[in-house]
């Protein structure tokens, strides 16, 4: 996509991806790493100066999750070196209010950009949330939902070499399960705290199976319907 928007004359420093994928596993490893470090007050120091962690510290309701979520893991004897996956965090039910917690900031982060990114015109710039939930969070976006069969999703996760080696799969079967549990597990979480069905295709400006098409060819596709969404747009605000 990156490529395809500098060929239509973007410069490469106006072109903004947010993942929230990326944001979650940042603010979970952090919380992982400061809980691993609780008895050693030099790190935690260290780790309190983390802008995502400062603002669970600082708030107190966020704190007692935080502090029940540690007694419960001592209480269980649960060791956080054994949990090499995100998926792992997902699925176990100590973790679940903290994920609230995380999921609430980073919607919150969401939301906030898209309210300032939208208070100017920005012709020069392109914003790329990939977000399962930027379709209600920022709800005047242009919103893309690409598909793919449950076959080749399991290649491509089994295949996705920019994965850590704690997240490769040693099988096909195993990607395979591990997608279906994480597709499941998702469209329940959702479910649960949003009231939002992942699948819903009525949350979408534009639905595209993905199974059969290059990047390239998927990107010119959302270029060209994101241009008659903006033309339409502008229309109906003259």
């Amino acid at each position: 996509m990156t490529e395809l928007l500098i060929q239509n004359g973007y410069k490469e420093e106006n072109i903004h991806i947010i993942s929230t994928g990326h944001q979650f596993r940042n603010y979970f490893e952090k919380i992982i790493d400061f809980i691993k470090n609780i008895d050693d007050k030099k790190k935690i120091k260290e780790l309190g100066q983390d802008e995502g962690l400062k603002q669970i510290l600082e708030n107190k309701e966020y704190r007692n999750v935080l502090q029940n979520t540690i007694s419960n893991i001592q209480k269980n004897n649960i060791n956080l070196d054994d949990i090499s996956k995100i998926s792992e965090l997902n699925n176990n039910e100590i973790f679940a209010e903290l994920r609230s917690i995380v999921d609430t900031l980073i919607d919150g982060d969401t939301k906030r950009m898209g309210v300032e990114i939208n208070k100017t015109k920005r012709p020069d710039e392109i914003w790329i949330f990939d977000s399962r939930m930027a379709f209600a969070n920022i709800p005047d976006a242009f919103s893309v939902r690409l598909t793919v069969s449950p076959k080749e999703a399991t290649r491509r996760l089994f295949n996705d070499s920019s994965r850590g080696e704690e997240d490769r799969y040693t099988s096909i079967e195993e990607a395979e399960k591990a997608r279906e549990e994480r597709r499941i597990g998702e469209i329940k979480r959702y479910l649960e705290r949003y009231g939002v069905n992942l699948e819903d295709e009525s949350n979408y400006d534009l639905i595209i199976d993905t199974s059969n098409l290059r990047v390239e060819d998927i990107a010119t596709n959302i270029l060209e319907k994101e241009k008659v969404y903006r033309n339409k747009s502008q229309e109906e605000e003259r």
